[in-house]
């Protein structure tokens, strides 16, 4: 049997309560034989499971629903919601354009849902937040992996037993697969961002609560009438509930976060800080760990001296970095990241069967079956190198190492992408390092070996310029089946000066962005409220987050179930057990008690212990959580 999470309390006050639960309900769209095979089947059928669900909910007796995967809104939750007296607002998935089955797209018809109480709370604002914005942002590489149609919402409410009592409730379902890690950070990101302008927009309201209008005369009155009876106002609040005359709105956030308590998502949300640098591409041969097996952002890389991460005055991350090209169409780009000092090398994964001598595949790249996929990945793991490649079906594996996905079918436009991902800045000392050809290194040549080496150019071969008479500097590539030689002269004096424009113009469109970016004004509109711009605000900060090494936020968050006693798993199934659904809240608000699944009241809807669910009592593959606050 499954062990039972602890009731935390702590001793009423005077000041009213409420209550909050989460709970994932398991849509019905992916609740189906194949998925839970282990489970009977009457169990899973929506019929039986919209039964279970109507005792859940009911027990419950929350003041606030932070549901997740809810899809039969029309047919069940609405009417029913309805019937309990609550008001909810429901923010649905995007389209998954992916998949597909006998040539039609799917869809993804769950949601998220945030009900509460019609006679507790009122809404003030809402906002929903589609968490592909992140990929519409990342315009260069990441957008595949980003787009996972994953959604959130946020709902400010006001308290009717409390005025001028807010509440921001914030109710998301992050991406579930676990070598994600660097998505449902940004997800994360996103959504608290988005909170904390709700959280500022409100402070500005106050500040700025008891100032004339700028356009007019400022009178005493002006100022003394509204301040005093604003403050009265809340002292009055302050002696019947205890709350602080001044006092912040409060926040609540609920959700599957798919993220076990230590988890660098959840420690990002209590600790408002996340470097997505740290522990960058360590892996070690054997190991399964979700730390160490994670996909990180593309810009999380190593220098190629060993691994060690080196720093310079000019460009932060060492310059020298290992790229694995995976596409023999990204050929040309290749040669000109080993011009401008880049370790680059090309995938040949057939050279051992004799496809060496092969005639070249497409332009368009190889086909990627498992096999070939494996060995790519493993190579790129091992070398600790970033993987390059046009191909999106290799970008979508699960196992793909941190990449950048070139879109651009233009070499010049390709190459400027990726200088821009990687933030490739000119140096001269690091141009023509690498032997174009081969990727290898370089040894000077001595003034007497000239004459014996093949490929010196007979008027050369004295070691000076024939036209200025001035003395050369010549290197041969030190990998012996390629063995090219190289000097400086007018050629290369060119080729440096052009990839010296090439980088800057990569560099200089992404400064103008910046300079067009400025901040969000706070409005106000007809009835006072402050509101910002939504869809804006968005934008802005989903450029921010997927442009940014370190993640942070100013919400002073904690868990509402103390880690060291939260015991009680949130998922049960088969292939998968553990503690994924979380409720976070301010530090001004105080926790009554927070309740796991298997200390409810109700005997009849107690999980009969050890068994997977979903099953004849819990209709999903959750466990709901809840918390009451004062």
């Amino acid at each position: 049997a499954r062990s039972r999470a602890p009731v935390v309390s702590v001793q009423k006050g005077s000041r009213p309560t409420f209550s909050v639960v989460s709970f994932n309900v398991l849509a019905d769209a992916y609740c189906h034989r194949k998925t839970f095979d282990y489970c009977n089947r009457q169990y899973i059928v929506w019929e039986y499971r919209q039964k279970r669900l109507r005792a859940c909910i009911k027990n419950f007796d929350a003041d606030i629903l932070c549901l997740q995967e809810v899809d039969h809104l029309n047919d069940f939750w609405e009417e029913f919601l309805y019937e309990l007296g609550y008001q909810f607002v429901y923010k649905k998935r995007g389209n998954n354009s992916s998949k597909k089955s006998g040539g039609k797209h799917h869809t993804k018809q769950d949601g998220c849902l945030v009900a509460w109480r019609r006679t507790r709370f009122r809404k003030y604002t809402t906002r929903g937040i589609d968490f592909n914005s992140l990929a519409d942002a990342s315009k260069f590489s990441e957008a595949i992996r980003l787009r996972r149609h994953n959604v959130g919402q946020i709902v400010v409410l006001e308290d009717r037993r409390v005025p001028h009592r807010k509440l921001i409730i914030a109710n998301c379902h992050l991406f579930w697969n676990p070598h994600y890690e660097d998505v449902k950070l940004r997800q994360c990101a996103l959504l608290l961002k988005s909170v904390e302008d709700h959280f500022n927009s409100f402070k500005q309201r106050r500040v700025n609560l008891n100032m004339p209008n700028s356009g007019t005369p400022a009178s005493p009155m002006q100022y003394w009438f509204p301040s005093c009876f604003t403050l009265c106002l809340q002292q009055a609040i302050h002696e019947k509930t205890g709350i602080p005359q001044s006092s912040d709105p409060e926040i609540i956030l609920c959700g599957d976060f798919n993220s076990l308590p230590k988890s660098r998502t959840f420690r990002y949300v209590e600790s408002g800080k996340c470097d997505l640098s740290a522990n960058v591409l360590e892996h070690k041969e054997g190991t399964s760990s979700c730390a160490k097996d994670t996909h990180v952002s593309i810009w999380d890389r190593q220098s190629c001296n060993g691994g060690r991460s080196r720093s310079t005055s000019k460009d932060g991350p060492e310059a020298l970095r290992r790229v694995l090209v995976a596409d023999e169409s990204l050929d040309r780009v290749a040669r000109w990241l080993r011009s401008v000092g880049i370790d680059t090398k090309v995938f040949e994964a057939d050279i051992s069967s004799g496809a060496k001598n092969m005639p070249k595949r497409p332009s368009t790249g190889p086909k990627w079956d498992s096999k070939r996929c494996k060995r790519l990945f493993n190579q790129t793991r091992v070398e600790k190198r970033l993987l390059l490649t046009r191909s999106k079906t290799l970008v979508k594996r699960k196992q793909c190492p941190p990449f950048i996905l070139v879109t651009d079918k233009d070499n010049v436009q390709a190459f400027k992408n990726v200088a821009r991902q990687m933030r490739l800045h000119f140096r001269k000392d690091h141009m023509f390092q690498r032997c174009t050809k081969c990727n290898g290194t370089f040894r000077q040549l001595e003034h007497g070996e000239l004459k014996t080496i093949e490929g010196v150019p007979e008027s050369l071969r004295g070691g000076y310029d024939p036209l200025t008479g001035e003395k050369m500097d010549f290197f041969i590539c030190t990998y012996a089946e390629c063995a090219k030689v190289y000097w400086w002269g007018k050629k290369s004096s060119d080729a440096v000066e052009g990839f010296r424009k090439l980088l800057q113009e990569a560099h200089d469109s992404v400064s103008e962005k910046k300079i067009e970016q400025k901040h969000l004004p706070l409005e106000e509109d007809g009835s006072g409220k402050c509101s910002i711009d939504a869809n804006a605000s968005i934008r802005t900060h989903a450029e921010n987050i997927c442009s940014s090494i370190v993640l942070n936020h100013n919400l002073a968050l904690k868990s509402a179930f103390p880690t060291d006693v939260y015991a009680c798993a949130t998922n049960v199934t088969r292939d998968f057990t553990g503690q994924i659904d979380h409720i976070f809240h301010s530090s001004t608000l105080k926790v009554v008690e927070s309740i796991s699944a298997t200390d409810w009241q109700d005997k009849d809807l107690k999980d009969p212990g050890g068994s997977y669910l979903p099953d004849g009592f819990w209709p999903s593959d959750h466990l709901p959580l809840k918390t009451t606050f004062s």
